[in-house]
């Protein structure tokens, strides 16, 4: 199953590099940024981690202080741990503008 999830985080990454005409997976001191471009930092997590996606932008935003960041969160409706009644349906495909600076 993570093979399967690893290869929809890919698809997704390389979806959004060419929608935004970003660079994927570029080092930093502390991870990898999953899309680069010269407006933004994109962040690609599945629901399950949405919490560990805000932590490494949350850890970006100092090194890139004049770019907006973006949570994109997939595989949302495949996700059993939500009661489906009381949470409407999503898409799959997400984007969030976050500002981890004024957010704390």
């Amino acid at each position: 199953m993570a093979a399967l999830l690893d290869d929809q985080k890919i698809n997704i990454i390389n979806n959004l590099k060419n929608i935004y005409s970003g660079v994927a997976n570029v080092p930093t001191i502390y991870h990898n940024v999953d899309i680069l471009t010269p407006e933004k930092i994109i962040q690609v997590t599945q629901i399950d981690n949405w919490m560990e996606g805000i932590a490494k932008l949350t850890l970006q935003a100092g090194l890139f202080p004049n770019k907006t960041k973006h949570l994109h969160i997939y595989r949302i409706n495949n996700n059993m741990d939500y009661d489906q009644t009381s949470y409407p349906k999503m898409s799959i495909f997400h984007l969030y503008r976050f500002d981890p600076i004024h957010s704390l």
